[in-house]
């Protein structure tokens, strides 16, 4: 049990996949720090963090699946993002990346290799590389406005901004060098029909985001969905669960990892557009963490080096 002080906000929670009873968490109360336990929650230690990045909002990226004592750390402030990384469990830091603007994906590839990626200040896309676990990182260029990341297969999948590059989706076959596109929101057809009614207004709020066109969300009186260029009649075999159809190969390898990112992509565009909504309101007073349950199971490897991580 980790109980914070009054008026902190607790900003991050994360556990190490290969010690269950290394537990970070990361606070702010008017400048940040860092908590830590080594005995799955039942003591607690905390790390000063405004000698390394002032009084800027941190958050924890990730945890290496290797060595519960490295930790990736993302601090937030008026002159953008910076990367900080601890390889002795959050005693001495190194600040190895900064970009002016904002960083929203991460993935550690099954090779060690780091992949980072963001949205400079003037809205073009940023990447960084790094090949010795995070010390050092490269610029990684020609790559589209990344949203989340995930590896499968030596493939890299990415979630992009589809009105900035032109697709939704995409996968990489030579370590990010290039990018294929997978499927677009104008792909996007019809809802299954055995989910229509289910969907239909999720489908309209996304219409109304000018993710597709509203008639992709159009009902038959029958029952089935109308399409913009398919037939509902062929949905009979469609799993269980609110979805929608894009014009993709049912047998196509892609599509396990398309479904799994497409909520990413969608989510990144609301929660922009639910940023520059709020920027133009007050800013509210930042959560209190009166007291956060830390105990944490086992975690898959998965998770980490594997994972879509989009960073809030």
């Amino acid at each position: 049990m980790f109980a914070a002080p009054p008026e902190t906000a607790l900003l991050g929670v994360e556990g190490a996949a290969s010690d269950a009873n290394t537990i970070y968490l990361t606070l702010h109360d008017g400048t940040p720090s860092l908590a830590r336990s080594a005995d799955g929650g039942a003591h607690w230690d905390t790390v000063a963090l405004a000698p390394v990045v002032g009084d800027a909002f941190v958050r924890i990226i990730a945890v290496d699946p290797t060595d519960p004592r490295k930790l990736f750390l993302r601090a937030s402030g008026s002159a953008g993002d910076r990367v900080v990384v601890s390889a002795d469990g959050g005693t001495t830091f190194a600040t190895p990346l900064a970009v002016n603007g904002g960083l929203s994906a991460f993935l550690r590839r099954d090779d060690g290799t780091i992949l980072l990626a963001g949205t400079a200040a003037d809205g073009s896309s940023f990447g960084a590389r790094s090949f010795d676990g995070g010390a050092t990182f490269q610029p990684w260029t020609g790559i589209p406005h990344i949203r989340a990341l995930a590896e499968r297969n030596r493939l890299v999948y990415v979630a992009a901004d589809d009105a900035a590059d032109g697709f939704a989706l995409g996968v990489s076959a030579d370590d990010g060098a290039t990018f294929r596109p997978l499927l677009a929101y104008r792909d996007v057809t019809r809802i299954r029909s055995c989910v229509a009614a289910a969907c239909l207004e999720t489908c309209r709020a996304k219409a109304e985001m000018g993710l597709w066109p509203a008639a992709v969300c159009a009902s038959s009186t029958n029952g089935h969905s109308t399409d913009a260029g398919g037939d509902a009649s062929s949905e009979s075999a469609a799993p269980a669960g609110c979805s929608l159809s894009p014009r993709m190969r049912r047998s196509s390898p892609d599509s396990v990892i398309m479904l799994a990112l497409i909520g990413l992509a969608t989510l990144a565009r609301a929660t922009s557009a639910a940023r520059r909504l709020a920027a133009s309101v007050s800013s509210p007073a930042a959560p209190t963490a009166s007291i956060a349950r830390a105990k944490r199971q086992p975690q898959r490897k998965a998770r980490h080096d594997q994972r879509a991580h989009e960073m809030r």
